[in-house]
């Protein structure tokens, strides 16, 4: 008779972080343990969010039952960092409900006392991976106008009428995208209102840079560090092969997080504006400018 005994139960994984943040890659990370996707597993339910942005959560909001949606509490979670979508939190709740353990949902939601309660009531674990600023802001640019997707940013057809000046000019000052039809957050006001989730103690801070394993992202000991950190909050083991395994990741989506590399994918005439937002940004959460 054997007297080892069995591995508990994986706990559900909520990978959050700002608009166009990459959390694919530490989704990808926590592969490496079984960790599976919600959105392309058999116990997917139809009608409910593949990841909490804005399309995903308004879409799935319309086709939520009546019996489900009568159930509201009027405590609202912003869904989608650029132009949040205000659901109820027993939506919330329900939707999140649907995850199976062993398994994780992505999103982009700033911080809210509403989704920790939910997610503490559901045993979640809350993962946030962050980045330099500088590099998120070329990010966002490059995937709102990204024709190759599936389906196209909401705001693809604002950025469409826009000049590059006037495209940076609006991610970092936000306003009203006429095509979209929904007012937009200013960046800062965005990446402030997801780094503050660093002050909640069930929220797990990631550097995104310390995952990118190419020239000019994490040394292998870096890789390590952060591997470590990740199983010791999960409660998984880490065995050398799994750091090796972490190597492995495609990391070209996110070529722009290498250290530096967003000086090259934007306009040097309107570079020094970005130098200058992202400096205060910069200062409060260590990034080089």
């Amino acid at each position: 008779m054997s007297d080892s005994k069995p591995l508990p139960l994986k706990k559900r994984v909520f990978i959050n972080s700002p608009p166009s943040g990459c959390p694919h890659l530490l989704a990808k990370a926590i592969e490496i343990w079984g960790y599976e996707d919600y959105a392309i597993s058999n116990n997917y339910v139809a009608g409910t969010p593949k990841s909490f942005n804005y399309k995903q959560s308004k879409n799935s909001l319309e086709q939520l039952q009546t019996s489900t949606s009568s159930q509201k509490n009027n405590e609202k979670i912003g869904l989608g960092g650029l132009s949040p979508y205000f659901v109820d939190s027993s939506i919330v709740k329900y939707w999140l409900d649907r995850v199976a353990n062993g398994q994780y949902i992505l999103g982009h939601i700033p911080r809210s006392p509403a989704l920790t309660k939910v997610l503490a009531e559901l045993d979640y674990i809350h993962l946030l991976v962050m980045s330099n600023p500088q590099s998120l802001v070329v990010s966002m640019l490059s995937f709102i106008l990204d024709e190759k997707r599936a389906v196209k940013h909401f705001l693809q057809d604002d950025f469409k009428l826009m000049s590059p000046r006037e495209r940076l000019s609006f991610i970092l000052s936000g306003g009203y995208a006429s095509k979209a039809g929904v007012e937009v957050e200013s960046f800062a006001k965005i990446y402030r209102s997801m780094l503050t989730w660093n002050q909640e103690p069930s929220c797990f801070l990631v550097s995104l840079e310390d995952l990118i394993c190419q020239p000019g992202g994490a040394t292998l000991e870096k890789q390590k560090g952060v591997m470590t950190e990740i199983a010791n909050y999960l409660g998984e083991p880490l065995y050398e092969d799994m750091v090796e395994r972490l190597r492995e990741i495609e990391v070209s989506t996110a070529s722009v997080f290498k250290i530096g590399a967003w000086q090259n994918l934007i306009d040097p005439e309107i570079s020094d504006r970005l130098v200058e937002y992202c400096e205060p940004l910069c200062e409060e959460t260590g990034y080089n400018i």
